[in-house]
């Protein structure tokens, strides 16, 4: 699974990079509406128009659609295909919101990873994701809903490190 910008999506890139699948979330900006240019390839393509504005429900209205396709084309891992090349790209104009909101939302609800894991994943390897905030909200909401927002290890990790943190504070009255 890919997550890139408009650039990442053209045609040669794609070839070269070796992708079989590509979902694009900003058709009208990127000017690829139909795929054509991808089915002479023999690629896998979804086109969803999205717009990353504060106000938009991207997960609720995308976020199915994007997982079924991103399951089919073998996405997740396990069912991809033995002969499978790189994967799927991900991507809108910029590759900063709606696709990378997208991405992490389907590792955290299809692999199961914690949203925080997922997102220190994602920054690792693209730091400048998710300026949106709606979006950031709308993927907190989604994975308390899962139960997913923080994994086993790093609450382990929080909670000694409070547990070695905790002394007793020195309290001092001033009365005058």
């Amino acid at each position: 699974l890919w997550l890139g910008d408009a650039r990442a999506a053209k045609p040669a890139s794609v070839n070269r990079l070796g992708f079989d699948a590509v979902l694009n979330l900003a058709p009208e900006e990127t000017r690829r509406r139909d795929g054509s240019s991808y089915a002479a390839r023999d690629l896998e393509f979804l086109s969803i128009e999205a717009t990353d504005r504060p106000d938009y429900d991207l997960l609720g209205q995308h976020l199915s659609e994007a997982a079924d396709f991103l399951e089919r084309v073998g996405a997740a891992g396990e069912s991809a295909p033995a002969q499978a090349g790189a994967g799927a790209l991900v991507h809108c104009f910029a590759g900063v919101n709606r696709s990378a909101a997208l991405v992490v939302a389907f590792v955290v609800t299809k692999l199961r990873w914690s949203l925080l894991r997922t997102l220190r994943h994602v920054h690792e390897r693209r730091p400048i994701v998710l300026t949106n905030l709606s979006f950031r909200l709308q993927l907190i909401r989604m994975a308390a809903r899962e139960g997913l927002l923080l994994d086993e290890e790093t609450v382990a990790a929080s909670t000694a490190q409070l547990a070695r943190s905790q002394t007793t504070p020195r309290l001092a009255c001033c009365v005058s």
